[in-house]
């Protein structure tokens, strides 16, 4: 491999390695069933999918960000 891919390879298993270190020393709190909302009790207050703008604006904003990756990695090379 060349240096820079060996420098790329090492640069995300460090980061990779930080984080796993980082949830494992990280204090979080127990979930438990008292703690959760009455979701089954609350069914009628959600909104339908075509309803949910942050949903849909999510998808979007994913799909473009997939294919701006993909119309970079299919351009000629200068």
């Amino acid at each position: 491999m060349s240096q820079m891919k060996t420098n790329c390879v090492l640069t995300l298993f460090s980061f990779g390695a930080l984080l796993i270190v980082l949830f494992w020393f990280a204090h979080l709190p127990e979930i438990d069933e008292s703690t959760l909302p009455d979701t089954l009790e609350n069914q009628d207050e959600v909104a339908p999918l075509h309803k949910q703008y942050h949903t849909l604006w999510g998808f979007w904003a994913q799909f473009s960000y997939v294919g701006a990756q993909v119309c970079k990695l299919r351009s000629p090379r200068k």
